[in-house]
């Protein structure tokens, strides 16, 4: 089964801060469980600025940029897991 979450707090801010939060926590038993192929996570949009004074990358800084098209970007960040921001 694929799965395909929105959380509140998007996986960026789950790296910086720690997964500390119900929907990283969610997040990650996901990922764990074995009737799950594929976890799609798909990030809030970031602004420009918050981008500048909060030092906020566009992707995540851990995992591999699989796919990059003008402000989209698919990284893999597990062996099951993935992340898109637009």
């Amino acid at each position: 089964m694929n799965l395909v979450v929105i959380p509140f707090h998007d996986w960026k801010k789950c790296e910086e801060e720690g997964f500390r939060t119900r929907d990283a926590h969610l997040m990650q038993e996901f990922a764990k469980h074995a009737t799950i192929d594929k976890l799609l996570i798909i990030n809030r949009p970031l602004s420009w600025a918050e981008m500048i004074l909060k030092r906020r990358p566009r992707y995540p800084r851990r995992g591999k940029l699989l796919y990059h098209h003008k402000n989209s970007y698919l990284c893999q960040v597990d062996t099951k897991t993935y992340t898109l921001d637009i």
